[in-house]
């Protein structure tokens, strides 16, 4: 049995357990760089596929019976160009042999705006989130979420590319009945406010904002999801060092630690899973003083944190799931 582990990076934990992993249950595991893939168009292949995805050249030879989708790089990697390409020839490759996740799921999964909305009409208890192209429409939204909101790229990772965005409201200001510096500081507020909107607009062609979900505990919470069970959870948590109120990402510093998995978390999580048809998935909520809210979903999510904080190695149940179902 040959299981090729697509990744992006050699030295990365989670691909390395996975082929660990399969090896261990006596099948052969392959990396495959996706940045090594090439592909051919024509109509003279006489096997009548008309594209074919050529592997590099250690590659070749091998008759593939499944793939594990580590990660296959981010926008920010290779532009837009090079992403789609990447989504692309995954579609290719699972045209031939069982693939998880989906090239679907994971395309979902990194589409915040459309993950969202498939989110909220499951009825998840998602955040508030507007997208827009206009500065007044933002600057709106902000205030009706209580003067704080959350701007994401609609295809980031990583908690890179997330800042939070606040202005006064229109509630506070009169009931402080406002005095001249408190009027001067609102308006430098809002100026602030609408310059880094308009930034955010001219490099990304709209701004994604979510409701700000104040957490008192600095911290939010990855459920790991595989084969429709929350197997195991951790919490991220900001440490003193930094600074940023809205990324707890453990790619950023934050720190894992082991979380109980309660019912309520265990049901959206596997719900959330379910609904973009993922086989496994990193999902990360968050609580607020009296509601637990979905963040977002990853579908090439680390197993690295789990490891860390919980001591289970989620990619043995990864690898149990795919062979299971190989043998079906």
């Amino acid at each position: 049995m040959n299981i090729g582990v697509i990744l992006k990076e050699r030295g990365d934990w989670t691909a390395n357990a996975l082929m660990r992993n399969i090896r261990k249950r006596g099948a052969n595991a392959f990396p495959i760089d996706m940045s090594e893939i090439s592909a051919e168009i024509s109509s003279q292949h006489g096997d009548k596929r008309t594209v074919t995805a050529l592997l590099n050249e250690d590659r070749l030879s091998v008759n593939f019976d499944a793939f594990i989708v580590r990660d296959i790089g981010g926008i920010y990697e290779g532009g837009t160009e090079g992403a789609a390409f990447r989504y692309d020839l995954l579609r290719i490759l699972s045209e031939q042999k069982l693939m998880m996740n989906t090239p679907n799921a994971i395309q979902i999964a990194a589409d915040k705006f459309m993950s969202m909305r498939i989110f909220a009409d499951a009825s998840l208890p998602v955040p508030r989130t507007v997208v827009t192209k206009s500065v007044e429409v933002a600057l709106d939204a902000i205030r009706r979420f209580g003067g704080a909101a959350v701007a994401k790229p609609i295809f980031g990772y990583q908690g890179k590319g997330v800042e939070k965005i606040c202005v006064c409201t229109s509630e506070v200001s009169e009931a402080a009945e406002m005095s001249e510096a408190a009027e001067m500081s609102e308006a430098a507020e809002v100026s602030e406010a609408e310059r880094r909107i308009k930034r955010i607009i001219a490099a990304r062609g709209v701004i994604y904002l979510q409701e700000f979900i104040r957490n008192p505990m600095k911290r939010d919470i990855r459920v790991f999801v595989v084969d429709g069970e929350a197997v195991a959870a951790i919490y991220r948590v900001r440490h003193a060092g930094i600074s940023d109120e809205v990324a707890s990402n453990l790619s950023v510093g934050g720190m894992p630690v082991k979380c109980d998995i309660t019912s309520e978390m265990g049901e959206i999580a596997v719900k959330a899973a379910e609904v973009i048809g993922a086989d496994f998935a990193g999902v990360d909520l968050i609580e607020s003083t009296d509601n637990l809210y979905l963040l977002e979903i990853n579908g090439t999510p680390s197993a690295r944190g789990i490891k860390i904080a919980c001591g289970i190695d989620v990619t043995e149940r990864i690898v149990e799931m795919l062979i299971r179902r190989l043998k079906q």
